[in-house]
C-alpha cells in the first residue's frame, strides 16, 4: 500500500487579490516561494506580446476574429 507523501513546498504566482496583502499568511509559510506575477516572463517575452498585440490590432481594423479572445465563460 503506497503511503501518503505531503508537499514539501510551492512556488505560487497568481493570487485572487493582487498585490497579495502584506498580512497573508502565505508570507510567513518558509516553504512557499511567491513570485510577483511574473514567473512566466522568459528572453523574447515581450517581443512575442508586442507580435500578438500588433497582429490583433490589424486583424481588429480588419474586423476579423482575434487571436487569443478573452472567454469569460472559461474565466480568462
Amino acid at each position: 500500500m503506497p503511503r501518503a507523501v505531503g508537499l514539501a513546498g510551492a512556488a505560487l504566482d497568481v493570487f485572487p487579490e493582487e498585490p497579495l496583502p502584506a498580512d497573508h499568511p502565505l508570507w510567513r509559510c518558509p516553504n512557499v516561494l511567491i513570485t510577483p506575477h511574473t514567473s512566466g516572463f522568459r528572453a523574447g517575452h515581450w517581443d512575442e506580446v508586442v507580435g500578438v498585440f500588433a497582429d490583433n490590432l490589424a486583424r481588429f481594423e480588419r474586423g476579423e476574429a482575434l487571436r487569443y479572445p478573452v472567454n469569460p465563460a472559461l474565466g480568462y
